[in-house]
Formats: structure tokens, C-alpha cells, sequence
């Protein structure tokens, strides 16, 4: 089964084909990469008054990331976590608190591991034949 993910905000418009994963109440799941680029002078006030663990802590106890990174990005720290979206109303709820205790900046896509990938390449190479054959 299919369904159709659309516009997260006016600027970012994003169209996605994803599958629904067995689970008990047949919701729709995608695996989404969250960016969390961190304002500089309110991630050096974090890291001083000790909000920025307890922020991050807490954004992980809610998603359950399936793998973490910590990096720089535009000479800035930036977290990078690989999780399961259950419903996207869940993107104010985990991203507000970002916006707001770290001036961060917040992006959801939608993300693929190497079996995802295989399988939507093969998907599209039988729909695809008849096409590639004329070109």
C-alpha cells in the first residue's frame, strides 16, 4: 500500500512515495533523517547552562533514533538522527522545542536504506521497460 507524504512548508515542497510497514495499527512509518543545525551563540549558551544534553536527550527519548551522528556543518554543531516518523504531525511537537531553546535550524526528510533503495530501483525498472527500450 502507497500513500502520498506532501508539503512540509510554502519553501520546501516535497512529494514522496513510501510504503507502510507491518506494524499492529497499520500506520504509516517512514524512516526520516532529522538535521538540527544549531544557532552558534544559543548552542555556547546551552552548553553552558547545561540545556543542550538535556535537550538533546530528550529529543532522542521521543524518536528512538535507529543511528546518531554529531558533526559540524557551516561552522556550526549540527546532530543528525535516522528515525522512524509515525505520523507527521509529530514534526511541530519535535521541532518547536529545537526552535525555540536553541534558535536551531530543523529539516525532515525522508530517508532510505540500501534495501529501500533496491527495492524502489527494481519498482521502477518494471515500469520503466517498455521506456528504455525507445530511448
Amino acid at each position: 500500500m502507497h500513500a502520498i507524504f506532501c508539503t512540509l512548508t510554502d519553501q520546501f515542497k516535497l512529494i514522496v512515495s513510501f510504503t507502510i510497514i507491518n506494524n499492529p495499527l497499520n500506520r504509516i512509518i517512514m524512516r526520516t533523517l532529522l538535521k538540527i543545525t544549531i544557532d552558534m551563540n544559543a548552542g555556547n549558551k546551552a552548553i553552558k547552562d547545561g540545556s543542550l544534553g538535556k535537550t538533546l536527550e530528550n529529543l532522542k527519548n521521543q524518536i528512538k533514533p535507529e543511528a546518531e551522528y554529531y558533526v559540524t556543518s557551516e561552522g556550526t554543531r549540527a546532530a543528525y538522527y535516522f528515525f522512524d516518523l509515525k505520523d507527521p504531525s509529530d514534526i511541530p511537537f519535535l521541532a518547536e522545542p529545537l526552535f525555540l531553546t536553541l534558535n536551531a535550524r530543523v529539516e525532515f526528510s525522508p530517508a532510505m536504506n540500501g534495501e529501500d533503495l533496491k527495492k524502489g530501483l527494481e519498482k521502477w525498472m518494471k515500469s520503466a521497460k517498455s521506456e528504455l527500450a525507445y530511448a
